[in-house]
């Protein structure tokens, strides 16, 4: 009788033990593990859209026309690009990459005359004053001196014709098959031409040198003032602003450099920068300055244009769901800390790829960084976002343990059951 009543008993409380001693585990469990590492977060892809179709070219009235991505030098437009033509003061952009790529820039410079002699438009310069390479390149590209460029040439070589030969090893040494030069600064010579495309891809070498950059981007300049010339006691200023009218029409507009004669018409070399997107436009044989300057900035907003406006991220955009190891089965939402635009070309491929930083411990706040987004074209960032946990998650306590393992016990096992 006594062995069958244990028995029996046993019954009873046995259930209620193992009830007991499961809740305890789950307990030393859910207090004593080790914080679990987040999981990776899977990325994804995006891509250009046109949501009206793709933009339509401009209308182009010039002798030739020709636009680059100046980053990739992926051509975006081309019209007669390869004729030989004559090109005027564009010729000045090798004037100014030889000097820059052998002249100090503090170095000084005696002017001659014959560079104050030279025909075409003119910096003022007088023979005998000494001025700095940077004032005479600005002379060159700002006001499109013709005797800045002799002055320089004769710096850097001796004297022009040496001066040209370098132009032309140069352009050799670039790949420039349709560009030979006579002089430095672009005055009319049968033998004296370039192509919009030799043009373009010149101006984005060029333009890999900061100075050069700097200095085709200035609007206003000033040379120091000529001395007085009696009976007048102050000396007469020399202030000039640039050229290229484009530089003061768009903000965006970068350089580059103007050329006019009557047997070139009008031309531009232009560059402009929006958003992370570099283009540069070669305008030859516009009729007027007038129409060089509304066919070069059609060309590069045509050139913007391909490159759309994308969002790639919104602020408190939903990136991922990931469980920290909680023993309630909650998961902690990851959301971007704020907006990211940029411009992609109709070719590029954006790899979205979330990351985090490290294991995460009990507590999590609201705001917590936990981890960056970073979007790439081609293995090159073009910006970066934080992870930020988008709700507050504490360490569970044993009410909320116990109440959840009421709700997942079979009926059997319960407490009281």
């Amino acid at each position: 009788m006594r062995s069958r009543s244990l028995e029996h008993r046993g019954r009873r409380v046995g259930p209620a033990w193992a009830a007991i001693t499961l809740c305890l585990v789950t307990v030393l469990l859910v207090f004593s593990a080790p914080a679990h590492a987040l999981p990776e977060i899977e990325g994804w892809t995006i891509r250009a859209s046109f949501p009206s179709g793709d933009p339509s070219p401009p209308v182009i009235t010039c002798t030739a026309a020709f636009l680059i991505d100046a980053d990739t030098g992926e051509y975006l437009l081309s019209h007669n690009a390869n004729a030989r033509l004559p090109m005027a003061s564009t010729t000045k952009i090798m004037t100014a990459i030889l000097a820059l790529e052998t002249l100090e820039l503090d170095a000084k410079v005696k002017v001659s005359q014959n560079a104050v002699s030279t025909i075409g438009s003119k910096s003022r310069l007088v023979a005998g004053e000494v001025l700095t390479v940077e004032q005479l390149l600005h002379a060159l590209m700002v006001v499109s001196g013709n005797d800045a460029s002799i002055a320089l040439a004769e710096a850097v070589s001796g004297n022009v014709a040496a001066f040209v030969e370098k132009m032309n090893a140069k352009a050799k040494s670039l790949g420039l098959t349709n560009t030979h030069f006579v002089n430095p600064c672009g005055l009319n010579n049968k033998k004296h031409f370039s192509s919009a495309k030799d043009l373009a891809f010149l101006t984005q070498y060029a333009l890999k040198n900061p100075v050069f950059a700097r200095i085709v981007d200035t609007i206003y300049f000033s040379l120091p003032p000529l001395d007085p010339v009696p009976p007048a006691v102050k000396g007469e200023l020399r202030d000039f602003d640039n050229q290229n009218e484009l530089l003061k029409r768009r903000a965006w507009v970068t350089g580059v450099k103007t050329g006019s004669t009557p047997y070139a018409k009008s031309c531009l070399v232009a560059s402009g920068t929006m958003e992370g997107v570099d283009l540069i436009a070669v305008i030859l044989g516009a009729k007027d300055s007038e129409t060089r300057w509304k066919e070069a900035q059609a060309l590069l907003e045509y050139g913007f244009s391909l490159y759309p406006r994308m969002l790639l991220s919104d602020i408190g955009q939903l990136v991922a769901e990931v469980d920290i190891g909680d023993y309630l089965g909650r998961k902690v939402r990851l959301v971007t800390d704020g907006p990211l635009v940029a411009r992609l070309s109709r070719n590029d491929v954006v790899e979205c790829r979330p990351a985090l930083d490290g294991e995460v411990e009990f507590p999590v706040h609201a705001g917590d960084r936990l981890g960056t987004i970073e979007f790439t074209v081609k293995g090159e960032s073009i910006g970066s976002l934080g992870l930020l946990a988008a709700q507050s998650m504490e360490r569970p306590p044993i009410r909320m343990v116990l109440e959840r393992w009421m709700q997942w016990c079979p009926p059997h096992l319960r407490l009281g059951g």
